[in-house]
């Protein structure tokens, strides 16, 4: 371990932390330049401030703290669920979750939220429920964010952090994981630890239902191309 690294422990997330709000400011970074949040104008509210909460009583989760000072510097959450969970998973869910609040007050973001997310999930071939058959298991890690602070960067904390968040996954039961990775930096994680590539499609190549590309291409930094699914055996 290098003496950047040295720096940083990861521990879990204890669902009644103190330290949530410093969770929520690192989340708060996600959305920056992240191709679907960047498509939809997502940007912290009290929605993802719910959901993000909603994930933390989970118990599943890990951060990344300075050892020195005790700050939060990184963060991956995640479900544990079961082929059982499916229909409390899905109103969980962070697309359920901005449905009512933006149905009321941002139409046309609901309406492109319902549409761009399953188009993206449905290209890259990511549906929790049927990974269930296709990979033999009842009970697996549904990953969903992985960010560390722009200050912390380049300490490999993020594979860290999922390494530590599939241990945590396999304490609870889990036997697999199963990823979909819009952006390239978190691409770059699960490239380099064994993960099994579903399938990778260019965002350019997504088309709705309707035949229209995907909204705000042309906002979405030029580094971010792909979409990517994983999964991988615990």
């Amino acid at each position: 371990m290098s003496e950047a690294e040295d720096k940083y422990d990861i521990v879990p997330i204890p669902p009644n932390t103190d330290k949530i709000e410093e969770i929520l400011v690192i989340m708060e970074h996600f959305f920056e330049g992240e191709p679907i949040s960047t498509m939809l104008g997502i940007k912290r509210s009290s929605a993802t401030d719910d959901f993000f909460k909603d994930m933390v009583r989970q118990g599943t989760g890990v951060m990344a703290v300075e050892r020195e000072t005790g700050k939060v510097v990184g963060v991956r959450l995640g479900y544990v669920i079961n082929d059982t969970y499916w229909e409390k998973f899905r109103d969980k869910a962070f697309m359920k979750m901005l449905e009512w609040g933006l149905w009321f007050t941002n139409r046309d973001l609901y309406r492109g939220f319902v549409t761009v997310i399953p188009t993206i999930n449905e290209a890259v071939e990511y549906d929790t429920r049927s990974f269930f058959g296709k990979l033999k298991c009842s009970r697996m890690l549904a990953d969903t964010f992985v960010c560390v602070s722009p200050s912390a960067r380049g300490a490999r904390l993020g594979e860290r952090l999922v390494v530590a968040s599939e241990q945590r996954a396999k304490e609870l039961g889990a036997t697999h994981a199963v990823v979909v990775a819009t952006g390239c930096y978190s691409q770059r994680i699960f490239k380099k630890l064994p993960y099994t590539l579903v399938k990778e499609v260019r965002y350019d190549e997504m088309r709705l239902k309707n035949g229209d590309p995907l909204p705000n291409l042309d906002k979405v930094p030029s580094i971010h191309t792909h979409c990517i699914s994983f999964t991988r055996e615990l």
